[in-house]
């Protein structure tokens, strides 16, 4: 793995920009647009480009805790600390970059950590009232929501999470306790992963593309440490610049790890040998999609030889799913028939599970 990282300042003199001071809280990658997206402090969302450029999200749309992405849209939380508290769950549109979606928990606290299966489920730590939501966006303008797991299953201040698909789980750190848990999510019940014995004031946590856990923690030091699958391994990854690591995120389309900082900058650490963008642009050169425009039906042909199956989730211009197709098995056959006869004209995007490792999103213009 190279040993070179890049650290985003969010204190350039930015024509929009107006803040003086600001922490980075929560960051994630959006693969369509190729682009990172970070909550702070000023509850602004500030859009890092692939060249290190900033500049706000939908002219300085809200979110300063947990943000995901899910498809076309990108779900945010804005908490206040106002008597009583207020927290909202708002979702935006990645293209127009306009809030489509406002849901407010009532009685939640402090909402903070966020995860998601990918494709409706979005789960949500409470950090001050120690539970966790599940809201389900299947119908995005009119999502339903339940308390999953209350404060009696959990300890204070948990932090933030990460939906682990292989296990079934979830799996979460606290800010004032040093043991990971999981939510068993077939029969919802809470159980200590690991005490990791020294690691306190863990504030984030990622999976990557090979189901590693990587753990931001405040104390004893600042530092990312990387745990195996079964957590019977770690590693700490001795990132320089590291202060205060909030939320982080794994890009895996690109494998990148950001890690914000309360010292008002991001840092992405590189998990590959390729670069950000020569990854990006591996990856995509390996799958084609024609004809697009569709006339009705396309192909989808895959030219690596070491994938093995592929999942695939289709949602309009709107954000919303429309077709989601099960792992198919592409050892033998390599090229995928999508059969858009029964859609509308319009814009589609095709987001691609690989081997449950990465995804890869490719936009199609269906005209018949």
């Amino acid at each position: 793995m190279k040993n070179l990282y890049i650290v985003l300042l969010f204190l350039f003199c930015l024509k929009s920009f107006s803040q003086t001071s600001s922490f980075a809280e929560s960051v994630e990658y959006d693969p369509v647009n190729n682009r990172f997206l970070c909550s702070n402090d000023t509850t602004s969302i500030v859009e890092i480009d692939p060249n290190g450029n900033l500049s706000y999200f939908g002219n300085g749309l809200p979110s300063n805790f947990g943000m995901e992405i899910i498809g076309n849209h990108l779900f945010s939380i804005v908490a206040t600390n106002q008597t009583p508290p207020v927290n909202v769950i708002r979702v935006y549109d990645l293209t127009t970059e306009m809030e489509i979606n406002s849901l407010m928990i009532p009685n939640a606290n402090l909402l903070n950590g966020m995860t998601s299966d990918g494709i409706s489920k979005i789960w949500v730590t409470d950090f001050t009232e120690s539970s966790i939501y599940e809201i389900d966006y299947a119908n995005i303008s009119q999502p339903t929501f339940q308390k999953l797991v209350d404060n009696t299953n959990i300890p204070n201040f948990p932090n933030g999470i990460t939906y682990d698909q292989i296990n079934n789980r979830l799996v979460f750190v606290s800010w004032d306790d040093t043991m990971i848990r999981q939510v068993n999510l077939q029969d919802l019940t809470v159980s200590v992963v690991l005490n990791t014995g020294n690691l306190s004031n863990m504030d984030g946590i990622d999976m990557d593309n090979d189901n590693n856990f990587y753990v931001s923690s405040w104390s004893p030091d600042n530092r990312i440490t990387k745990f195996s699958n079964d957590f019977s391994s770690s590693e700490n990854l001795n990132i320089p610049g590291l202060l205060n690591p909030a939320d982080i995120c794994i890009a895996k389309d690109i494998n990148v790890l950001a890690i914000p900082s309360q010292q008002q900058n991001v840092i992405l650490w590189p998990l590959s040998s390729l670069s950000v963008s020569d990854l990006g642009e591996y990856k995509n050169n390996k799958i084609e999609l024609y004809p697009n425009p569709s006339n009705g039906i396309s192909n989808l042909k895959i030219l690596d030889n070491d994938w093995k199956n592929i999942s695939y989730t289709i949602t309009d211009i709107n954000g919303r799913i429309i077709e989601k197709v099960d792992p198919i098995n592409i050892e033998g056959e390599k090229k995928i028939i999508l059969d858009f006869n029964k859609y509308s004209n319009g814009y589609y995007n095709i987001s691609l599970l690989v081997d449950s490792r990465f995804t890869i999103n490719k936009k199609i213009i269906i005209d018949k």
